[in-house]
């Protein structure tokens, strides 16, 4: 997939100020300066994706290294950017450490509590929301909430499989337009994170 852009950050980056997308996956963010990702099983994974990212972004490193741990020196970034993967991982409080720790400015956004509820994200272990300009993180259960049919906002949400994907397609439909699919921080210095 190539690059993306995120508008809103493309206006608060300077030229000049390096980035470092942590959790970049398949869609690394088009001014990384270098990459991050752990999710890529096995040799051929890896040589694929460092591939894929010399072709889109030449001349951007790329490494495989856990967020929790990265392998930087404090500091060593104007800004750390993650996109869709704090929810993912096995210690988001410790990847906010982290991020916190090698890059000045930050750039997180992450499904809304609300949106990865309805979605049931793979892999997902975390819902997430802010409190202040603080995030705050509560362990996700594997299930769904819903085992019955019900009713959110005139959507009917049906439990056979087909009828429960369009319900669900129509409600996050609805969350993007309500502006409550994603949580954003933008700012400067310590992510403050926590469980709770």
């Amino acid at each position: 997939m190539p690059p993306i852009t995120i508008p809103l950050l493309d206006n608060i980056v300077r030229p000049g100020e390096t980035v470092l997308d942590v959790g970049c996956g398949g869609t690394p963010y088009h001014r990384a300066t270098a990459l991050v990702d752990f999710t890529l099983d096995g040799d051929a994974a890896r040589e694929f994706a460092a591939t894929a990212y010399r072709e889109e972004l030449p001349g951007v490193p790329f490494h495989l290294a856990c967020a929790e741990d990265l392998p930087f020196p404090d500091g060593a970034f104007d800004w750390c950017v993650c996109r869709f993967a704090l929810t993912l991982m096995e210690d988001p409080v410790k990847a906010c450490d982290e991020m916190s720790r090698v890059a000045r400015k930050h750039y997180i956004e992450f499904p809304s509590a609300t949106r990865e509820l309805l979605a049931n994200t793979p892999g997902a272990k975390w819902l997430g929301k802010r409190d202040g300009d603080a995030l705050v993180f509560l362990r996700k259960t594997e299930q769904p909430f819903w085992t019955a049919p019900w009713e959110f906002c005139g959507i009917r949400f049906h439990s056979d499989a087909a009828g429960m994907e369009r319900s669900v397609r129509e409600a996050l439909a609805l969350l993007e337009w309500a502006g409550d699919a994603r949580v954003v921080l933008i700012g400067e210095g310590r992510i403050e994170a926590r469980v709770g």
